[in-house]
């Protein structure tokens, strides 16, 4: 049986035994009648079992019933998802020259600034290449000089001059080419974080797109799941959502991200939500996402004020406006330590919390209010 199938077998089963509880202390909490009157009552009582005025036990003794006088409310449907903690980003650092490291920096596990240098490639021969570049573009710029004044007096055609000046722009190129070259010798973060794995180390030769080290960047965290299509207008971004943790603590976070599309396969929708203050806690941990959908009206009752009939209908009797008692169908939506909130009722009602079964519907009994 499934993990889901198993808690709501669980849930049923709880609710049903705290009902039932709750079925005897109403009982347990009624006048009783010794058995001679009850035999006696019984053959007194009218054959077609039609409601009497007032509620008597079955020696005539009037029974005073306990009511709550009970306002609905908006009570949120509370439910959660699963998922897990991941990194706000993260990016693996690749090799854009070729070169063998001859500076190792930081280390595995250290954190970096936005910009701090991690290796240093040897430049090898790339200090004359760059030299070699400057001194071409240096005359490529006097040739270009020289065209321009022999162009003027009408010695040269307009040809050469674009030649000349074609020559300049190709050196200024590869002077640019080189000086990046060089500069990608330097490898850096480009973002703070931490260093997760480390590939290469001092003496290692590496080619462009080599993987270096990866950089995680956990500030904040980020809570990654997956919206079912019948929730997903239950959220939005920048909502606030409660994150619980495995060991009890609960946290805070700000919806960041839901998928405009959902995925062709699930029908669920990606959402990220940032973590709201820094936490101990490390990429890749499970969490529960615990958010609400709009309530329902409804009633916070005690257990003793349900009745199961032999159907299994959940209901609990009232007094109506004229006072007499009527029993209406119930839903127990949701049961807490406080008591159990039932939807089906009237917005406002006064709930027989104990003494229904000496009751029946139709009748005028005497009632005392209780919180």
């Amino acid at each position: 049986m499934k993990r889901s199938s198993l808690l709501a077998l669980a849930i049923v089963v709880a609710v049903s035994a705290w009902v039932g509880l709750g079925m005897l202390y109403n009982r347990a909490n009624q006048p009783k009648d010794p058995p001679s009157e009850r035999a006696s009552a019984a053959a007194s009582q009218p054959a077609n079992g039609s409601a009497t005025a007032g509620a008597t036990t079955a020696t005539g003794k009037s029974v005073i019933v306990t009511v709550q006088d009970s306002v609905a409310e908006l009570k949120p449907q509370d439910f959660s998802i699963q998922g897990q903690l991941a990194a706000n980003r993260t990016v693996v650092i690749r090799a854009e020259t070729a070169s063998t490291i001859s500076q190792e920096y930081v280390k595995q596990g250290s954190y970096v600034a936005a910009g701090q240098a991690l290796f240093k490639l040897a430049t090898e021969s790339r200090t004359s290449e760059l030299a070699l570049a400057q001194t071409k573009l240096e005359d490529a710029k006097r040739i270009y000089a020289s065209t321009q004044r022999l162009f003027a007096q009408d010695y040269l055609s307009k040809n050469k001059l674009e030649e000349a000046r074609l020559g300049v722009k190709q050196a200024e190129a590869q002077l640019a080419l080189i000086r990046q070259d060089i500069g990608n010798t330097t490898i850096s973060a480009p973002f703070a974080g931490v260093l997760d794995a480390q590939l290469v180390h001092m003496g290692d030769y590496v080619s462009p797109g080599q993987p270096l080290i990866t950089i995680v960047d956990n500030s904040p965290l980020i809570a990654t799941f997956t919206i079912a299509q019948q929730q997903v207008a239950n959220f939005a971004v920048g909502k606030k959502v409660r994150l619980a943790m495995p060991n009890g603590e609960t946290l805070t976070a700000s919806i960041r991200f839901i998928a405009p599309q959902a995925d062709s396969q699930t029908r669920t929708y990606a959402a990220e939500a940032a973590l709201d203050a820094p936490t101990p806690y490390r990429a890749g941990q499970s969490v529960q996402i615990l958010a609400q959908a709009p309530g329902q009206v409804a009633h916070q009752i005690t257990p003793a004020a349900i009745t199961l009939d032999g159907a299994g209908t959940t209901s609990v009797k009232y007094i109506d406006e004229q006072g007499a008692v009527q029993a209406q169908a119930v839903k127990i939506i949701k049961a807490e330590n406080q008591g159990v909130w039932v939807t089906g009722l009237p917005p406002r009602v006064k709930i027989v919390k104990f003494g229904g079964d000496y009751v029946r519907v139709g009748s005028k009994p005497q009632y005392k209010v209780e919180p």
